[in-house]
């Protein structure tokens, strides 16, 4: 997977009801300093209540399933990684400065920052992020009412 595939399939999934405007400006910007996925972490435009930060994050890490997980170790690869026995536990990714772990299937994503702590590591899965379906329209496609 590329990093530009993994950036489309993360905000889909854990962000899809973030409006543009704002994944503009903290996600996206031509700044440097907002051009991170976990920006939706750190600035908190996901709510606190549907993550993982600090221990509680690498805690969930070690326990998380890693059968056929991949990483992408964010400022040297361009595709991403097979998990292997040295990126397993969260104390063993110290050697990498950014480092994003995610499950075959997209369940969870594990991303440990160059920042440290108290930006990160942060947790998310499928399971915690509790997104709302937008209501039904009582319109149809044309604008006409049903």
């Amino acid at each position: 997977m590329t990093k530009q595939e993994f950036e489309k399939w993360f905000i889909e999934t854990f962000a899809p009801d973030v409006p543009q405007g704002q994944l503009n400006r903290f996600v996206f910007s031509n700044e440097k300093w907002t051009n991170y996925l976990w920006h939706l972490f750190s600035w908190e435009v996901l709510p606190s209540s549907e993550y993982l930060k600090g221990d509680e994050a690498q805690e969930a890490y070690d326990r998380a399933k890693k059968n056929d997980a991949e990483y992408f170790d964010w400022f040297k690869d361009d595709t991403s990684k097979i998990v292997t026995r040295e990126e397993k536990r969260a104390a063993l990714l110290d050697e990498h400065i950014e480092v994003y772990v995610f499950s075959k299937n997209f369940g969870w994503v594990y991303m440990k920052t160059h920042e440290g702590n108290p930006l990160g590591p942060y947790f998310i899965s499928t399971k915690m992020r509790h997104i709302a379906k937008p209501p039904q329209s009582n319109t149809n496609r044309k604008g006409k009412r049903k």
